[in-house]
């Protein structure tokens, strides 16, 4: 993180700098939308895989992932109807970035919304106690994304294909949790 944030202050415009750390203020925040799904799916997978109880955390998690996919259509809807008047809400936008800042927008909320559901499968390994692998599972994704990043920053590629590069590395990762974790319980079905 603080390697990252100097090379965000120092490659990236005053403007885009500033946007780029309020769209990650609204992520933090966003996290508040899981409502505690994501440790009762952790405490359930553990608890009910102790007792093979297959059927019922099939319904647990399929509840919880469905739950998350309602969560993730209003994100995505927010972000393709709604981008352009949240953009134009912030005073101070340059004409040049408004196009690009709207863009972008709409991909934080789409990607936002995709990603969402998929939070649930590094809790899921969590509770199979596998930390460790859900761990570096999530961290192989950092670390790509951070590579991947650095070269986005350095040639100059725009912050829609910055935002692309973080969100679509931190959702690889979380696929290839659930990958995992669905495998080690091949009874379980959402």
């Amino acid at each position: 993180g603080l390697v990252m944030f100097r090379l965000f202050y120092r490659e990236l415009t005053k403007e885009e700098f500033g946007f780029w750390a309020l769209l990650w203020s609204v992520f933090g925040y966003g996290i508040l939308l899981d409502f505690g799904f994501g440790f009762t799916a952790q405490k359930r997978v553990a608890e009910l895989s102790a007792r093979r109880e297959w059927e019922q955390l099939s319904r647990v998690l399929s509840t919880i992932f469905f739950s998350y996919i309602g969560i993730a259509a209003l994100l995505v809807l927010i972000g393709l109807t709604l981008s352009p008047y949240i953009i134009d809400l912030f005073e101070g936008i340059s004409p040049e970035n408004r196009g690009n800042f709207t863009l972008t927008l709409t991909l934080f909320f789409c990607g936002m919304g995709l990603a969402f559901p998929l939070g649930m499968f590094p809790e899921m390994l969590k509770g199979q106690q596998r930390i460790s692998l859900a761990n570096y599972t999530l961290l192989a994704g950092f670390l790509v994304s951070f590579v991947l990043v650095v070269l986005c920053v350095r040639n100059d590629w725009g912050l829609p294909v910055l935002l692309l590069i973080t969100v679509g590395c931190s959702m690889v990762a979380e696929i290839a949790c659930g990958i995992f974790a669905l495998r080690a319980m091949p009874e379980v079905k959402i």
